[in-house]
């Protein structure tokens, strides 16, 4: 017994640098994992299904562990390696300076989780790809937020690194002592052979959506760590799809077809111009009577009166990047980073801005934010647009009121009607509004009094309303107005009162889709399914275009067309998506090719009561799994260019 308890003493004291570091950062992951649960909990559960997530608590904790255990042993791995590699040659500086890069890499993946605590209620998924896109002009984004909010990011990012740093720090102290770990890098190395040896065993374990293999969608960001999704999600930047075949391409387009014929001759319609307001994260909540969030707009009221109002309209995905794609080339993303950055941006669709050049359009993208921020110049000139206006481009812009993301509205909107009146012939005008979006500001010079009730984004909402009346007041007696075509459409749902009970996975999708006919302004409310996927077909009517177009959508101004496929899609992330008729949601487990659970949200708003294995509605669930099947087969046969209808 004596000469175990030496040799376990022995082992222990050789080895207790690396696990001393590895409990001390699964300590840390774990810890930032339980902040995350408890800031999000609601918002998870309300998200994905009504039911709460503590029946399981003991299974999520054992995913968690493992998934952090993964990260943080593919990140120090080689770091134990390259230091007994070192070691021989008695370097300590040397051995400081990797152990500072690896301080590097650790930090950052404590970063991402800490981040994502806050973070994930904007795109509501961990950490992926798409981030590298939206966080371009940080410093200049911190300069809007609140005092409070900017010392609390500051004091996160110290605590953590002076964590990060300790960490590190007491295990090249250790290392240095001879606590060198050669046992546990042993081991190591032999789970690297077996791995390479199974490696299809291991790639699917390796997977961030593997462990929906026994916990349910709502469950799956709790477990998983950012470091790892991002990672993953970046490597899958060239290999983030499969194409996947269920039917016939024959039975597939009589579910789902997407090659739509316009012939304008026919009808013998003259073009219109058009102007399409793309809405910065306005939800429809705003519009709705029954809403606690319900703002009064006095433009947006007035024009409901002679305008047709879409009152079940969809977004495909969350985030602006994938919604301007889906607005204006009638095509989902399915990428995690933006579809014209990614290596599918040769994929067949028909943007708006080259449909319409065939037709003598000319067309522009305005926005009052810096040059190119999101990628939105580069989408502009993908997608064909003549000319692409931003911040820089209005005269006297540095003078002029900024949102933390650039001008305000009311001057970009004054700005855009200028240019319109440049024109000559048909055109269509794209505005993408800003001050909708985070952090919520107002100009000095909108003095309007708004009820004490109003959060932040309602009274964005009411100045954005407010800026719109402006335009439409400088446009109307102009020579273009009565035969332009004004389409609104947001460009993605965001939670209008930053957290609350009574939302679900299909809210988070609902938004409004309006449009204003100036040469025939009737008041009429439709309750078709729509979605973003039909401005397009929208938009090619409007000009009348005779051509056969690719669009996953209709045609919003003719009620037969709605009517051939009254379904909208969304991607909850890389692994679900669903399909909503009028009255019921099914989710769709790309991972599993398996239904993830059936709602009727009409008799269950909030959706408590999971129908997925209920046999009475098995009829129901069959016909949804086969619209999201021929939409998931129809979606990755097109962006791997394969034989498509």
């Amino acid at each position: 017994m004596t000469l175990l308890k030496k040799y376990l003493l022995l082992s222990w004291d050789k080895n207790k640098s690396f696990l001393f570091l590895l409990l001390s950062l699964l300590a840390s992951c774990s810890l930032l994992k339980v902040f995350f649960y408890f800031e999000n909990r609601q918002l998870l559960e309300n998200t994905f299904g009504g039911e709460t997530i503590h029946h399981s608590l003991f299974r999520l904790a054992g995913w968690s562990v493992l998934y952090d255990l993964l990260t943080i042993l593919v990140i120090n791995f080689p770091l134990l390696l390259l230091l007994n590699l070192l070691q021989p040659f008695k370097r300590p500086a040397l051995l400081k300076v990797v152990a500072i890069i690896f301080y590097l890499l650790n930090a950052i993946m404590l970063l991402l989780n800490c981040m994502d605590i806050f973070y994930y209620r904007f795109h509501y998924q961990r950490a992926n790809a798409d981030l590298l896109y939206v966080l371009d002009h940080s410093f200049d984004r911190l300069i809007g937020l609140s005092f409070i909010t900017i010392a609390g990011i500051i004091l996160a990012i110290i605590a953590v690194l002076f964590i990060t740093w300790k960490i590190i720090g007491r295990f090249l102290k250790l290392f240095l002592k001879g606590s060198y770990s050669r046992f546990i890098l042993s081991a190591l190395c032999l789970a690297t052979v077996l791995i390479i040896v199974n490696r299809n065993t291991a790639v699917r374990v390796l997977i961030p959506t593997y462990p929906l293999v026994s916990i349910n969608t709502k469950e799956l960001q709790v477990v998983q760590n950012s470091f790892h999704t991002l990672c993953y999600s970046v490597y899958r930047y060239k290999n983030s799809l499969a194409p996947k075949k269920y039917f016939s391409l024959s039975y597939c387009d009589s579910l789902l077809p997407i090659r739509k014929s316009f012939s304008a001759q026919a009808e013998k319609r003259q073009p219109k111009n058009i102007v399409v307001f793309i809405m910065e994260g306005v939800p429809a909540s705003f519009f709705e009577n029954s809403s606690p969030y319900r703002v009064a707009l006095p433009f947006f009221d007035s024009l409901l009166q002679k305008s047709i109002y879409f009152s079940n309209a969809y977004s495909f995905g969350y985030e602006s990047n994938k919604g301007i794609v889906s607005i204006l080339t009638g095509t989902p993303t399915l990428s995690d980073i933006p579809l014209y950055h990614s290596s599918f941006n040769n994929l067949p669709i028909t943007p708006a801005g080259r449909l319409l050049k065939k037709y003598g359009y000319h067309s522009f993208f305005c926005i009052g934010d810096e040059f190119d921020n999101f990628g939105f110049a580069k989408f502009a000139s993908w997608s064909g647009f003549d000319n692409y206006y931003c911040k820089t481009d209005i005269p006297g812009y540095k003078n002029l009121p900024t949102h933390a993301f650039g001008l305000h509205d009311e001057y970009v909107l004054n700005f855009m009607h200028k240019k319109i009146n440049e024109i000559t012939g048909p055109f269509m005008a794209v505005n993408f509004n800003i001050s909708t979006h985070f952090p919520y500001g107002i100009p000095n010079s909108f003095k309007e009094q708004l009820p004490a009730t109003y959060n932040a984004q309602m009274k964005t909402m009411r100045y954005y309303d407010y800026s719109l009346q402006k335009f439409f007041r400088a446009s109307e007696n102009e020579k273009w107005f009565t035969n332009t075509l004004f389409i609104f459409c947001s460009d993605h749902w965001m939670l209008p009162g930053g957290k609350f009970k009574d939302f679900s996975n299909l809210d988070g999708f609902k938004i409004p889709i309006i449009v204003y006919d100036p040469s025939n302004p009737v008041k009429k409310i439709n309750n078709s399914i729509v979605s973003q996927f039909d401005i397009l077909g929208t938009i090619a009517y409007a000009a009348s275009v005779s051509d056969t177009i690719i669009t996953y959508g209709n045609n919003l101004l003719n009620e037969e067309s709605l009517r051939s496929n009254e379904y909208a899609f969304n991607r909850m992330n890389n692994a679900l998506y669903q399909v909503a008729d009028t009255s019921y949601v099914l989710g769709f487990n790309t991972v599993t090719d398996q239904p993830a659970y059936l709602y009727n949200y009409k008799s269950d708003p909030v959706l408590k009561n999971d129908l997925i294995g209920n046999t009475a509605y098995s009829n129901k669930k069959d016909q949804l799994l086969l619209k999201a099947k021929a939409f998931i087969q129809k979606t990755t046969m097109q962006y791997f260019n394969m034989p498509f209808k």
